[in-house]
């Protein structure tokens, strides 16, 4: 299991950025990434960022970027249970 600083990896200096997730501002990177759904390719907005940093995010929840809403419709996990990736639906 991974025990480093993963914070590290979501420096706004570098690749992140801040957004808020329920109000609480979260550093993380947000990308667009290919999903299926119903069984069709397509891109969706995606946010990854250091699980502690938001432990209350699920689905339903609102992520703002730059002014844009977006509702959570999926959290996922990485391996290591320290990293979560938020798939996105802009409102």
């Amino acid at each position: 299991m991974m025990t480093e600083d993963a914070s590290v990896f979501f420096d706004t200096d570098d690749f992140a950025e801040t957004v808020t997730i329920d109000g609480v501002s979260v550093n993380g990177v947000f990308d667009a990434e290919f999903v299926t759904v119903d069984y069709v390719e397509t891109k969706k907005p995606v946010f990854s960022y250091v699980r502690t940093d938001a432990p209350s995010a699920a689905y339903d929840s609102t992520l703002v970027r730059s002014g844009t809403t977006y509702k959570v419709k999926g959290v996922q996990p990485d391996e290591t249970n320290m990293i979560n990736k938020l798939i996105l639906e802009k409102q």
